[in-house]
């Protein structure tokens, strides 16, 4: 019967991880798409195209590019941890989501990012969405505010323990 409780329990613990990623990516999804449509809004007005960085499957309407091949129009195949194939704001805007955290200088390509983007949206996890702890990959915490400085905080997967712990631990 103990074993059975226990089961019984860990069972509860795991469905609670699973709401709060749940919530975690539903509040990322709206608020990507909320500034996708305003990039593409702007992007009209100035007649310009959007840069869509790390685009997976997704088509920004502008180039779209990625590390791997993808099957969208107008994509590219570029790595943004090196200087970026473009002129100078020749992007009305850069839609950057879920890469930061992934890059090996994020400084750097932020930098890039402005240079050719004449708006810029960064979409990262935040601190409080479970998918940014247990995501062994990425290598940065990021913090900040759009439009104004990031801090970047190396990334050590040990972290991924700390809620978990938590969760766990809690009866």
């Amino acid at each position: 019967m103990a074993l059975l409780t226990n089961f019984a329990g860990v069972l509860l613990k795991i469905a609670i991880l699973a709401v709060f990623w749940r919530i975690g990516t539903t509040f990322k999804d709206k608020e990507n798409k909320r500034e996708m449509d305003q990039l593409k809004e702007f992007a009209k007005k100035r007649k310009k195209p959007l840069l869509n960085v790390g685009c997976g499957r997704v088509d920004g309407g502008g180039v779209n590019i990625d590390i791997i091949r993808r099957d969208l129009p107008n994509f590219k195949i570029v790595d943004v941890n090196r200087k970026l194939p473009f002129k100078d704001k020749q992007f009305s805007g850069v839609f950057a989501s879920n890469i930061i955290e992934h890059l090996s200088s994020p400084e750097f390509s932020l930098k890039e990012f402005r240079r050719v983007g004449e708006r810029v949206y960064i979409g990262y996890p935040r601190w409080w969405q479970l998918g940014t702890w247990l995501t062994p990959d990425h290598k940065w915490l990021v913090f900040g505010k759009q439009g104004k400085d990031y801090r970047f905080v190396p990334y050590n997967p040990l972290y991924a323990y700390i809620p978990l712990a938590l969760i766990f631990l809690w009866t």
